[in-house]
């Protein structure tokens, strides 16, 4: 199974309006969550074109946190 990109806590921003209509007009299935497919059309819809296999990478590496980063 493919990891999903959380949003808990961290990203408390999301809170306002614009944000919220954003965030659910890419979680198709409407999981409160990011799947490696779904975050690779949202950065495709800016003209960031991405593997699968790098997505997965980017979510991977935002779910283990900043302690985990160098």
């Amino acid at each position: 199974m493919l990891p999903r990109l959380l949003f808990t806590g961290r990203l408390s921003f999301c809170a306002s309006g614009i944000h919220v209509q954003w965030f659910a007009s890419i979680d198709i299935d409407r999981s409160g969550e990011l799947d490696v497919k779904e975050l690779q059309r949202a950065l495709s819809m800016g003209n960031l074109h991405f593997g699968i296999s790098d997505v997965d990478q980017m979510i991977r590496w935002v779910n283990a946190g900043p302690s985990s980063h160098p």
